[in-house]
């Protein structure tokens, strides 16, 4: 089926022009976004399967929102007219892969795990579309997991499979690691940001828009996905580079964050003291530090601030 399937698709839209935004594989379809050829270059969900090519037929329900209420979510996924870079064509896959990095998703998460669906899309940079990307949804009973590829068949990005409602601890000091390296790359390692906050269950990144020096967004980012936009509101942004930090010098931090949350909880002195979330910054309205700053919040409220050389602050 699936062969039957490229080959319709790549026969109605061609091989070589970058149309497509997303491939979802699956073993009875391949689901799709392409983008229009004519002006105004809009997405249409479509579906090749048995029965030939056609339009997913749920796919008109954003269409069909109130204006305010599609402009919202519009904003919230930090969706923007799709371009020809935001997309890919069917020649830049090499499909011969496809054996190769299956069995390695499989020896990635476990020999007992099924491989659910397959996914292809460019994945979303901070200021331009990022390379095309493979990733493998993995499945153990109910549990589901995931692991990325470059087109090459370099290993990217994993997650083992868990409850749908579990996420890994981004608190614990190798998932740290795992989830700051991946804003790093999608952010750019340079990149000057105005802080990283770290909770159990997700982070955030407040950052300038591309090309708005003077604004403050707050980005949502999760492993799987990258990054999403999600307010503009509430964040102040400093008035120089100088007091901003990028992902490579929190990253550098990782090995200190197990001793610091100890430290932090002993400070406090509450035997019930939980680290809720860490946040790396040096600007604040309050004040501002030369040194990168790490802030650990309780879930007493009390919080603890020490800098890059572990010496408390506040």
């Amino acid at each position: 089926m699936f062969d039957q399937a490229l080959g319709r698709i790549r026969k109605t839209f061609g091989g070589d022009k970058p149309v497509f935004l997303k491939l979802e594989i699956s073993p009875n379809r391949i689901w799709f976004l392409v983008r229009e050829i004519e002006p105004p270059h809009k997405m249409k969900k479509q579906i090749c399967d048995l029965n030939g090519l056609h339009d997913d037929f749920l796919g008109g329900f954003e269409d069909q929102m109130q204006p305010s209420m599609k402009q919202l979510l519009d904003k919230i996924h930090h969706k923007e007219p799709v371009t020809e870079s935001q997309c890919f064509s069917l020649d830049e896959i090499d499909w011969s892969k496809l054996p190769e990095m299956r069995k390695a998703a499989i020896q990635q998460t476990g020999a007992d795990v099924a491989i659910k669906q397959v996914n292809i899309h460019r994945r979303v940079g901070y200021a331009s579309a990022l390379q095309v990307e493979w990733e493998f949804i993995t499945r153990r009973d109910i549990n589901e997991g995931f692991v990325q590829f470059d087109t090459k068949g370099n290993l990217l990005r994993s997650q083992q499979p868990l409850p749908p409602t579990v996420l890994p601890d981004q608190l614990e000091p190798e998932n740290a690691r795992v989830i700051l390296k991946a804003i790093r790359d999608d952010f750019g390692p340079q990149t000057r940001l105005i802080g990283i906050e770290l909770r159990k269950n997700h982070a955030s990144v407040k950052a300038s828009p591309p090309g708005h020096p003077e604004l403050g967004w707050n980005y949502s980012y999760w492993l799987r996905d990258g990054m999403e936009f999600w307010s503009d509101k509430g964040v102040s942004h400093p008035d120089n580079d100088a007091k901003m930090i990028n992902a490579d010098e929190v990253l550098k931090m990782v090995d200190m964050l197990d001793e610091l949350k100890k430290k932090a909880v002993a400070q406090v002195g509450k035997a019930d003291a939980e680290v809720e979330e860490v946040n790396f910054y040096r600007y604040r309205p309050r004040g501002s530090s030369k040194l990168l700053l790490v802030e650990f919040t309780m879930s007493n409220n009390r919080s603890v601030t020490y800098d890059s050389t572990g010496r408390l602050v506040r």
